[in-house]
């Protein structure tokens, strides 16, 4: 389970856009462990950014996250800024697949991957990739095709434990929807007291991942269904319309 060693690695070609970040007390837990919903900030900051260096933005579309991996090879601590490197590791028909590294400048480290699905505005539907992302992306991508499959059970552990997840008004982005980083800030939630009372973050080292099934609003009644402990924890996110998304984060064993 959340094996991330295949991680598509940066190609020795082809576009690659570098950012800094300063590491913000809003970012990092009281230990200095950089928290999954700032690293989540961090990836969907750096990859508007290198669509907008690229001058390839287009109002009439958005990029939507469908799956994001995290994989904290080097934990986080006295890290005071981190350097960022993100490029298109993959593609489908209607969808692109971006790998994102995170390097602190004392020794932390996540690689990330996250698959993007392309959205019409107008009518929220997927929307064919246009011309210019292989213009931008194929050399980086090396032709390597992804699947916007998901693959986490969206059905909760009979065990799970549920508790109400209220959603405010910052929590939602220009689309209208809770913002992805959201969903991780629930999951550090369930992580810091675990559905057992136990502390899943003594390990430090990490892995997880966040698959998105349909959006959440202000008009969505939302609980989580939390199931866990020392070694690991589910999360489910559930409204009227079912599940709406699910994560695991586990301990990383080396």
């Amino acid at each position: 389970m959340l094996s991330y060693s295949q991680l598509f690695p940066e190609p020795g070609s082809g576009r690659v856009y570098r950012s800094q970040r300063r590491i913000r007390l809003s970012d990092a837990a009281p230990d200095g462990r950089l928290r999954f919903d700032a690293m989540a900030r961090y990836m969907q900051d750096v990859a508007s950014d290198d669509i907008a260096d690229a001058g390839a933005e287009d109002e009439a579309l958005a990029w939507v996250v469908r799956r994001t991996a995290m994989d904290v090879v080097s934990p986080f601590g006295t890290d005071h800024s981190v350097a960022l490197s993100t490029w298109a590791s993959g593609s489908g028909s209607r969808w692109g697949a971006r790998r994102t590294s995170i390097a602190g400048d004392a020794g932390g480290r996540t690689e990330a991957e996250s698959l993007w699905v392309l959205i019409d505005r107008a009518s929220s539907r997927l929307a064919r990739l246009p011309a210019v992302f292989d213009d931008l992306y194929a050399a980086s991508t090396q032709g390597r095709k992804v699947s916007a499959k998901l693959e986490l059970s969206p059905d909760p552990a009979p065990e799970a434990k549920r508790v109400h997840w209220p959603l405010r008004v910052a929590d939602i982005d220009m689309l209208g929807h809770a913002n992805n980083a959201v969903y991780w800030a629930a999951v550090e939630t369930a992580l810091a007291g675990g559905a057992d009372g136990t502390d899943t973050l003594a390990a430090q080292r990490l892995r997880g991942i966040l698959e998105y099934r349909h959006p959440v609003d202000l008009t969505s009644d939302l609980e989580l269904a939390i199931a866990g402990g020392r070694s690991g924890m589910s999360v489910w996110f559930i409204d009227a319309g079912g599940t709406a998304a699910c994560a695991v984060v586990r301990r990383a064993s080396s």
